[in-house]
């Protein structure tokens, strides 16, 4: 049984009655062609269903038409929704992406990256470790089109964020309102500069309202530290009537932990989350949260990373997206003292 040969750009040539080189230039864009002899040749294309091979193109514009792109936790579904929307807009632009998850290991996130560069891939998107060497970022910024992405980094290189201290102080502000006076935060890393904005953002509500946190703990951005930290919080003689956690991962082990405990959510306590992934809405009860947009913020930085690839040779900018409140039942008004 014979396989049908596929067709190549003789044939097209062949078909379309001109050169091989000008099917060359109609298909890597990299000179122009007369208007009738491009849809000649693109016509020829269509019909003998010829496909550019990707890898000769890339060599004619230096280009791999590939992003790489390293993230801290592939099992938290803010970074998987990332993930995806950078995916999804980069791939309309004609990239394929390459993905590493650091798994919070400064080590194991530069080896990927430097993969990544021997690969010689067009451009980088970066969510950084707590440990990342900001020196060697900006080498990467330096080397090839870099966007780093949620986590703050030296305003030096490009960057697209959440606006911490604003999305702690909706929070804060939603509260307060409901006649809450004793609050704790329920924090992540603190060797990440997201984890030290939330907190100071905390502060900064709270001072505006003449208040201060009644207890504040930290571990990692995970459900077992969650369900850790509040376990040990609700030990305390007098427990808070609120819980902001820093990310929606540590409010639903705080969730966990006051079902536990005995605890009615919100009767007994309010609880707070950050980040608004998509099982927020899901988990009992329904939990209140600050959506911070994966997709505004894959988009934006996929906007940012094709314009310096087309040649952009402006300052690096910082482009910070707004958050907004999801009020939903895991809070209500204070419970009156008892």
């Amino acid at each position: 049984m014979s396989v049908a040969r596929r067709p190549t750009v003789v044939d097209v040539a062949r078909a379309a009655n001109v050169s091989v080189g000008t099917v060359s230039n109609v298909v890597s864009g990299v000179r122009n062609v007369r208007p009738e002899t491009r849809e000649r040749v693109e016509r020829a294309i269509a019909e003998l269903g010829f496909r550019p091979n990707t890898i000769a193109r890339a060599l004619i514009r230096r280009r791999t038409q590939t992003v790489g792109m390293v993230i801290p936790d592939v099992t938290n579904p803010f970074f998987s929704d990332l993930i995806w929307e950078v995916e999804r807009a980069l791939t309309d632009a004609h990239y394929a992406v390459l993905f590493g998850n650091s798994a919070n290991d400064p080590a194991r996130e530069r080896r990927y990256l430097e993969a990544f560069l021997s690969r010689r891939v067009d451009a980088l998107v970066v969510v950084v470790t707590a440990g990342a060497d900001l020196d060697f970022v900006r080498g990467l910024a330096a080397e090839v089109p870099t966007l780093f992405v949620d986590r703050l980094v030296p305003p030096d290189v490009e960057s697209v964020v959440g606006d911490n201290a604003a999305g702690m102080a909706l929070v804060v502000d939603h509260l307060v309102g409901l006649g809450h006076r004793r609050l704790a935060l329920v924090n992540g890393d603190r060797g990440l500069e997201t984890a030290r904005a939330r907190e100071a953002g905390v502060q900064a509500a709270l001072a505006r309202h003449g208040l201060e946190l009644e207890a504040r703990s930290s571990g990692e951005f995970t459900l077992a530290s969650g369900d850790e930290q509040a376990a040990a919080l609700f030990e305390r003689r007098e427990r808070p009537t609120g819980v902001i956690a820093a990310n929606d991962l540590l409010a639903m082990g705080v969730l966990a932990a006051a079902s536990c405990s005995g605890l009615a959510i919100p009767g007994d306590m309010s609880v707070s989350g950050y980040d608004d992934i998509a099982y927020a809405a899901f988990t009992s009860p329904p939990l209140t949260t600050v959506r911070q947009p994966a997709r505004a913020m894959g988009e934006e930085a996929v906007r940012l990373l094709l314009a310096r690839l087309e040649g952009d040779q402006s300052p690096p900018s910082r482009v910070v997206v707004d958050p907004e409140l999801r009020v939903r039942a895991s809070t209500g008004p204070a419970p009156v003292a008892r």
